[in-house]
């Protein structure tokens, strides 16, 4: 995959946050679920990225 796609995803998803988001700072959508969202997304991230290491390869390759 390219990371392309995962950057115009995180663009979306901050626009949509930005655009959503009042100027007192309050947000108008469930900010603790998307937070808890976020945050599996991220974890799973690590957790790919920690499998890539241990197994010898690059992100994205085969191995």
């Amino acid at each position: 995959m390219k990371d392309g796609v995962l950057y115009g995803m995180l663009d979306e998803i901050r626009e949509a946050i930005e655009a959503n988001t009042g100027p007192d700072g309050n947000v108008c959508f469930d900010g603790l679920r998307i937070q808890v969202a976020l945050d599996f997304v991220r974890t799973e991230l690590f957790k790919s990225v920690m499998a890539e290491h241990s197994h010898g390869t690059r992100p994205g390759e085969d191995g």
